[in-house]
This record gives C-alpha cells, sequence and structure tokens, in this order.
C-alpha cells in the first residue's frame, strides 16, 4: 500500500513538472509571436530547467537566439535538440543554416543532407543545400539540388534564380547553359515580378548577346526595384557610355560610387 502511495506522488510530482514546462514553453512562443526574444529566451530556459530533455524548447531558443545574432548559443541549442530527438530534421535545418552563415560550408552540407534524409519533400532545403554548394563552386552539384526544389515545387522563384545562376558558374559554359540561364531568370521574373536580382543577371546575358535595348530595359527595372542596387548602376553607366549618353553615364557612376561598388556592399554581396 505504501509502495502505491508513494508511486503515486512521484507520478504526480513528474506531471506537474511537465505541465510546469508546457506552460513556460507555451509563454516562451508567446513571447516569439511578440517578437520579444530576450523574454522568450528567459521562458524557453524555465522550460528546460523543469525538463532537460525538452528538445523543442532547446529548439526554440535556439531560433531566438538566432535572431539576437548569439549564433554559437545558437548552434549549442540546436545540437542538444538533435542529442534529444536525433530525428529533428528542423533543428539539422537550422543548425545548417548557422554553419553557412559562418562559412562552415562543409558542416552546412552535412546538416542539410540530414535534414533532406528525414523530410525528402521539403525543396526549400534543398533550394539551402544547391545554396551552400554554388557558394564552394560545385555548381553542378547546386544545379541538381535547385532542379530537385523545383520538381517538388514548380512555383519556387528562388530556386529558378539560383539555378540560373549556378549555370552561369559553370566552369565549361555553353551556349545551351547561357540559354538555360536566361530561361530561368525569366521564369523567375515571371514568378517574382519584384525579383531585382534576376533582371541584373538576365540584362547581363542580354547585353553580352548585344541585346543592348532589352539589357537597358531590364537595369532600368532592377532599379526601378532596388534602388541602392550599387552594380546596376555601374553597369547601366558602361552601358550608357557605350551609346553614348555621357550625361547619363555620369550620373550612374555617380550613384555607384555612392552606394560603394566595387566595395561589398550588400546588393553587391547578393549577385556575385
Amino acid at each position: 500500500m505504501k509502495k502505491i502511495f508513494f508511486l503515486s506522488i512521484v507520478l504526480s510530482i513528474a506531471y506537474s513538472a511537465c505541465q510546469n514546462a508546457e506552460e513556460a514553453f507555451t509563454r516562451g512562443k508567446e513571447m516569439v509571436t511578440l517578437k520579444n526574444d530576450s523574454g522568450a529566451i528567459v521562458e524557453f530556459a524555465k522550460a528546460i530547467e523543469i525538463n532537460p530533455n525538452y528538445a523543442e524548447a532547446y529548439y526554440y531558443r535556439g531560433n531566438a537566439r538566432l535572431k539576437m545574432k548569439d549564433t554559437a548559443d545558437a548552434i549549442s541549442d540546436f545540437t542538444k535538440a538533435i542529442e534529444i530527438n536525433p530525428k529533428y530534421a528542423e533543428a539539422y535545418a537550422s543548425r545548417g543554416s548557422i554553419k553557412a552563415i559562418i562559412k562552415d560550408s562543409a558542416g552546412a552540407i552535412i546538416d542539410f543532407s540530414k535534414a533532406i534524409e528525414l523530410n525528402p519533400k521539403s525543396g526549400e532545403l534543398y533550394c539551402k543545400r544547391g545554396q551552400v554548394r554554388e557558394g564552394m563552386e560545385d555548381n553542378k552539384e547546386a544545379i541538381a539540388d535547385f532542379t530537385k526544389a523545383i520538381e517538388i515545387n514548380p512555383n519556387d522563384a528562388e530556386a529558378f534564380f539560383f539555378r540560373g545562376r549556378a549555370t552561369l558558374g559553370l566552369k565549361d559554359l555553353k551556349s545551351d547553359d547561357i540559354k538555360s540561364a536566361l530561361a530561368d531568370f525569366t521564369k523567375t521574373i515571371g514568378l517574382n515580378p519584384k525579383y531585382a536580382e534576376a533582371y541584373f543577371e538576365r540584362s547581363i546575358i542580354k547585353i553580352v548577346g548585344s541585346d543592348i535595348e532589352g539589357g537597358m530595359d531590364d537595369l532600368n527595372k532592377a532599379i526601378e526595384i532596388d534602388s541602392l542596387h550599387a552594380k546596376a548602376y555601374h553597369f547601366r553607366g558602361m552601358l550608357k557610355t557605350a551609346i553614348g549618353d555621357k550625361a547619363g553615364a555620369k550620373l550612374d557612376y555617380k550613384k555607384s560610387d555612392e552606394l560603394g561598388f566595387p566595395s561589398p556592399s550588400e546588393p553587391a554581396k547578393q549577385i556575385e
């Protein structure tokens, strides 16, 4: 009888602790909704203190820490979430994203690959791994990832854009590859008419192919969408110089200089 009574007390305490952990976790998610990341971290920490095996609390705290640019602790939280639940695809993906940011490309590939293994129907994961591979100049594998992302989601504008850019990065670039890239940028624009980078990349292909008018139209559109696009101003200045519009070229070069070209301004970094 005493053993049963003792067991019931233990179970009651354990149940109460789980309830308290859930309550703290719920408060943490509410803080996230309110964009109070520091408050969310406090609540998730409470949930973890009550239940040290609460994988979701580690994952959510990791995301909150990432928003506050605390990448080291965010990686630790995602790693702990994975230790508790080795099939936590989202934790692998989030840790992979941080590794990509800090230039641990090999580590990012491993994490994205594991996330894909656990969630093979996520086009977003293929697209993320493809971007890392493109950054490593492994363009053929990158193209394969972007193509898979497109198979999963045929309306993924980013996958078309990045596939076009990776295609242009091929070392043995052929005329058919250029046509394919042009088609991908055009598809990107069809899916997202506000995609400034796609207009810019397409403009370069058109200019190289002697479609000066088409190239100018795309540069104008890129600048219309993104008035801080340093490279677009610079290349439009070059184009205006070529067609004899020296006054217009001077204004564009002045603007690109103000925006820091060829220094690594944000617009420039996105299209290098």
